[in-house]
């Protein structure tokens, strides 16, 4: 069974959707749902399947999101802002 990953509460579960939802940018979109489905208890495998985005690449994800918190963007802006610069320069 895959490793849960944890998501730190930055923002509750109901902004997480939110924001994927009201993202106009496809690619901002995804990544904000992935974070929220990992925080309803989602594995990585589950996300892996569903989005076409690798198990590695969404424990990055994760691993940015816990660390920087709220994608580290302005409370203001509605999608990642800086995020997609960061994720599209990770390295496997």
């Amino acid at each position: 069974m895959p490793k849960l990953v944890t998501i730190q509460p930055h923002m509750r579960v109901e902004e997480l959707e939110q924001r994927y939802r009201e993202c106009s940018d496809v690619v901002e979109s995804r990544h904000y749902q992935i974070i929220w489905l990992l925080a309803k208890g989602k594995t990585t495998a589950e996300l892996a399947e569903v989005t076409g985005y690798s198990r590695g690449w969404i424990r990055g994800l994760a691993r940015h999101y816990n660390q920087q918190g709220a994608f580290a963007h302005s409370a203001n802006a509605p999608c990642l802002g800086k995020m997609t610069e960061t994720i599209l320069d990770f390295r496997f």
